[in-house]
């Protein structure tokens, strides 16, 4: 009798370690910073499309206050919003912008991201899978009180040989 017992109580401490560890091993992880960094350069990719050079300054600033503020420093929004030829912004003619390509994403000592990537310029009229052209980029990101932000960008220029 005891034997049995034993080997039914061994038995339920099995399954409850199994469920124990299968629960653990299964639960959900809280996303890591790099995760939410790139998140912030692609849903800056997907909203680039919508702020237009081809209107007044004030509308621009408007535009960029809507779309950009989820994804940009204020400091470096205000910036672009006094000289909207350095953010990243759909040109007045020609391919629009259409989504960001993440090239590598580096942690910095100071705690910061560094993201390198390309602007996908699509055809005008979109059919096209493929792109027209690509603006390699590099995007700084911190960590302020509104969680991760882009505070630094600029196009890549290619190195003069």
């Amino acid at each position: 009798m005891k034997k049995r017992l034993l080997i039914a109580g061994g038995a339920v401490l099995a399954l409850v370690i199994i469920g124990v560890s299968i629960y653990f091993l299964t639960k959900p992880k809280p996303p890591t910073d790099e995760f939410r960094v790139r998140s912030v350069v692609y849903g800056l990719g997907d909203v680039i499309v919508n702020v237009s050079l081809a209107t007044t300054t004030e509308a621009i600033a408007a535009s960029m206050d809507e779309y950009y503020a989820l994804y940009v420093r204020p400091d470096l929004l205000e910036t672009w919003k006094t000289n909207p030829s350095k953010a990243p912004t759909r040109p007045v003619t020609g391919p629009r912008p259409d989504s960001i390509v993440i090239n590598t994403v580096v942690k910095n000592e100071d705690g910061t991201y560094t993201i390198t990537g390309d602007i996908v310029i699509r055809a005008v009229d979109h059919a096209s899978s493929t792109a027209a052209a690509r603006t390699p980029v590099r995007f700084t990101l911190s960590q302020g009180p509104d969680g991760w932000q882009i505070s630094g960008y600029e196009v890549v220029l290619p190195s003069a040989v």
